[in-house]
């Protein structure tokens, strides 16, 4: 579907991620270490890909 709207040669999503396409800025650099050096202690890793937002005011009615 991808291929044939946008004329990609190849898919441009797929499960693993494709090494040609890794562009080693100083800031993914940094990305990486800290991956690794949370995996060397044995920590855990937690993705967040949405920008937080304030919290809705919530009201309660009493009766």
């Amino acid at each position: 579907m991808y291929q044939q709207f946008f004329g990609l040669n190849e898919l441009p999503f797929t499960l693993t991620p494709n090494t040609h396409y890794f562009l080693n800025l100083p800031t993914h650099q940094e990305a990486l270490n800290l991956i690794l050096v949370a995996l060397e202690n044995g920590d855990g890793l937690s993705k967040s890909s949405v920008k937080s937002a304030p919290a809705k005011p919530c009201c309660a009615a009493r009766s």
